[in-house]
């Protein structure tokens, strides 16, 4: 967790030592996502498919917030079941510099509804989750195309397993 929240001060200071996105004012974004996922610790999945949407809100300056939306649904290794989960996930996100190529780190909360035939999940659960993630877009605004990568921290067991996830997701979408 320090680590973290080291990379997160450094990323911060660099970005308003460059001026991020210091010319612009309030805009929107939605971006649809596609890409793959697993889940991680406890509870081993087989890699699968991982899409949904995200919001985004942009302030002046490197600043924003976004609400995403995924839905995921991964075969245990073994043939033992499946792991679905609905997630919906707060994020503030600091860009990194103010350029047609954009780097940015992501942190937030999110909630998960973790279902399925696995006997880890079979009775439902939801979770609260910590995800962090950092990611790449290239904007020709109003199009943006992206790629994120994203660890999320399952804050409880499920069943006495720890049920992480990561996934590496392509975006697309507009900004305005």
């Amino acid at each position: 967790m320090r680590r973290v929240i080291l990379m997160a001060a450094v990323a911060l200071a660099a970005g308003f030592a460059t001026g991020a996105r210091a010319d612009e004012g309030f805009g929107f974004s939605l971006q649809g996502q596609v890409g793959a996922g697993q889940t991680a610790r406890d509870v081993k999945t087989d890699v699968n498919v991982v899409y949904g949407l995200i919001l985004g809100f942009h302030f002046l300056g490197p600043l924003g917030v976004e609400a995403d939306y995924h839905h995921a649904e991964n075969d245990v290794s073994g043939g033992h079941g499946t792991i679905k989960q609905d997630g919906i996930f707060g994020h503030v996100r600091l860009d990194i510099g103010h350029a047609v190529v954009v780097p940015f780190l992501y942190a937030g909360v999110g909630w998960v509804h973790f279902h399925g035939t696995a006997a880890a999940v079979s009775g439902g659960a939801d979770r609260a989750v910590i995800p962090g993630g950092v990611g790449l877009e290239f904007q020709a605004k109003p199009l943006v195309v992206g790629a994120r990568a994203e660890y999320q921290w399952n804050t409880q067991t499920i069943a006495s397993q720890h049920v992480d996830f990561w996934k590496a997701v392509g975006t697309v979408g507009f900004q305005f």
